[in-house]
């Protein structure tokens, strides 16, 4: 069973492992006075991190492919990852090897159904 939460921002507990994905949280205001929401999500033993709901939709997106696209960047991407083919990974490429095998991707499907149903109601 998938469990899900929201935790108040905290720059020394939290970290924004999906950067570049969907909006960036706000910076222009002041995280220990007005922290903004971070939503969690836990199914097939792994915790998901989404500091917007739009990495959350991201994420859901990546996981609604059967077929996973190519690990490659487009030289023209390039730059947003400020590195190298050879010097970066993405957020989905260091997840774990059997989460997104398709025996797991309809538990994790579902749980992202419910968290951001619930998510979005609590905004």
């Amino acid at each position: 069973m998938s469990k899900h939460w929201i935790e108040k921002y905290n720059e020394l507990k939290h970290q924004n492992k999906m950067w570049g994905e969907g909006i960036n949280p706000p910076k222009n205001r002041n995280n220990e006075l007005d922290p903004y929401n971070v939503y969690f999500v836990r199914e097939c033993g792994f915790t998901f991190e989404f500091h917007t709901l739009e990495q959350m939709l991201a994420c859901k997106k990546h996981f609604s492919r059967k077929i996973q696209p190519s690990t490659r960047i487009p030289e023209s991407e390039l730059w947003n990852y400020s590195g190298d083919h050879s010097e970066m990974q993405r957020w989905f490429e260091k997840l774990p090897k059997g989460l997104v095998s398709n025996k797991q991707r309809p538990k994790i499907l579902n749980a992202f159904e419910r968290a951001l149903k619930d998510f979005s109601q609590n905004k």
